[in-house]
C-alpha cells in the first residue's frame, strides 16, 4: 500500500475513490471538480484560486485578501498552474 496521497494537479484535491477523480478515471490527474472525461481542465485558475480562498475564510477564519493571496501561491504551486503567478 503507498504511503503517498494523490492529489489534484489543478486544486490539491486529496483523490481517494474513483468518483473523486475525473472522469470516474484513477489513472487522471486532475479530480471530478477540475477535469472533464478526459483530464481537460474545465475550470480556471481564477475559479479554483477563489475556491481555494473561500475554503481558507471559511475553514481557517483569514480574511479575504490574505485568503487570497494565501490560495494564489499555493494554486500556483501546483502542476497545473505552475509558473501562471502573474496571469491574476
Amino acid at each position: 500500500m503507498s504511503s503517498q496521497c494523490i492529489s489534484c494537479g489543478s486544486c490539491g484535491m486529496p483523490l481517494i475513490k474513483a468518483s473523486d477523480f475525473s472522469g470516474g478515471d484513477v489513472t487522471h490527474k486532475l479530480c471530478a471538480w477540475c477535469g472533464d472525461s478526459e483530464d481537460h481542465l474545465k475550470v480556471t485558475m481564477e475559479e479554483v484560486v477563489e475556491d481555494c480562498a473561500q475554503g481558507f475564510i471559511e475553514k481557517q477564519g483569514l480574511d479575504g485578501e490574505a485568503a487570497r493571496k494565501m490560495a494564489l501561491k499555493y494554486v500556483t504551486s501546483l502542476p497545473a498552474w505552475k509558473g501562471n503567478e502573474n496571469e491574476l
